[in-house]
């Protein structure tokens, strides 16, 4: 299997965009659903944030911050997020039956693609 090149996140809540960051500083695109525009409208910021800690101490360049955070693209839209992406990663918060409902969908719209889904340890 190759590397995936565009990644999707579902879920721009805290474990969400952490790992769009993650992704994003590793070269990757991503893009990032979530139905709460609120939420996902401070992701990008949030990331940036972090970004800009690690900078401050020293574990991320600063001149990267701008083009890690230009491969992350946000949508409420899970279908366009969804299009052409070579993963996706399930991260909306703890609810049993929205995360099915999510995977039923992501069943239809990702046939034969690989999901996972972000399992915290308890």
């Amino acid at each position: 299997m190759h590397a995936p090149e565009r990644v999707t996140v579902v879920g721009a809540g805290l474990m969400g965009h952490g790992i769009a960051q993650v992704f994003a500083a590793h070269g990757h695109s991503v893009v990032l659903v979530d139905s709460n525009e609120a939420v996902l409208g401070q992701a990008r910021q949030r990331i940036r944030a972090n970004l800009a800690q690690l900078a401050a101490h020293g574990l991320c360049d600063e001149s990267s911050i701008d083009v890690i955070v230009e491969r992350i693209t946000t949508t409420p839209d899970l279908e366009q997020a969804c299009a052409g992406c070579d993963v996706v990663f399930e991260a909306v918060y703890e609810d049993m039956a929205l995360k099915q409902a999510i995977f039923v969908e992501l069943d239809r719209l990702c046939s034969l693609r690989l999901c996972c889904a972000a399992i915290p340890r308890s």
